[in-house]
Formats: C-alpha cells, sequence, structure tokens
C-alpha cells in the first residue's frame, strides 16, 4: 500500500482505506479545513479595475441589432431596450412562447386586456 505524507503534519500514512486522506487524522483535515476558512491559505489573484473607457469599448463593440435579431428569431423574445439602472434591459415574450420554452414568471399583459 503507497505512503504518503499528511500535509498538516507530514506523518507517514497509508493511502488506501484511509478516510481522512489525504490527511492522517480528522484533527489534521479539521486543522486544515479552519486555515482555509481563516484565510490563512489563499490562492493568488490577479486584481485589476475596468476604467470607464474598458466599458464604453465593451459597450462598443456589443452588437444589439444582431442580439435582438437572435432573440427574437431562437426564442421569440424581445429585447425592449435598456430602463435607465445598472445595464439592466426590459425583454418581452408572448406567453404562448414562453409555454414552449418552458418559461414561467411574472405576468404582465402590457395591453391592458
Amino acid at each position: 500500500m503507497p505512503l504518503v505524507k499528511c500535509p498538516m503534519c507530514g506523518k507517514m500514512i497509508e493511502y488506501d482505506g484511509n478516510e481522512f486522506r489525504p490527511f492522517c487524522s480528522e484533527r489534521c483535515k479539521l486543522l486544515d479545513f479552519g486555515a482555509w476558512a481563516d484565510e490563512s491559505y489563499n490562492l493568488p489573484a490577479e486584481h485589476t479595475e475596468m476604467t470607464e473607457q474598458d466599458i464604453a469599448a465593451i459597450e462598443q463593440e456589443a452588437d444589439q441589432p444582431q442580439l435582438r435579431i437572435l432573440l427574437k428569431q431562437q426564442f421569440g423574445v424581445q429585447l425592449v431596450g435598456p430602463v435607465g439602472f445598472e445595464n439592466a434591459y426590459a425583454l418581452a415574450m408572448r406567453s404562448d412562447a414562453a409555454a414552449a420554452q418552458a418559461l414561467r414568471g411574472p405576468v404582465r399583459n402590457m395591453r391592458g386586456g
């Protein structure tokens, strides 16, 4: 049976049949979990922030007319347009098209009928 070193205490243990592997014991397993929870360990991350210019460039690349066509043709969804906050858009769909897609949600009859 292969022996491995416990990543917490360094003790050599059998890998096969060990319920706490790769740790030697529940104690070492919990110590490792606690270190992650306390943020003693971390993964390196690249911190970048988007500038206003980055956002403007992305918005210019977005092809809204093509998106409108695709949504309407494939899903029967109408992209109505921006609603004025947080880059949110309103979507509209006929109830029969929604039923065909097995979609349910708030239903509002926009025609008043």
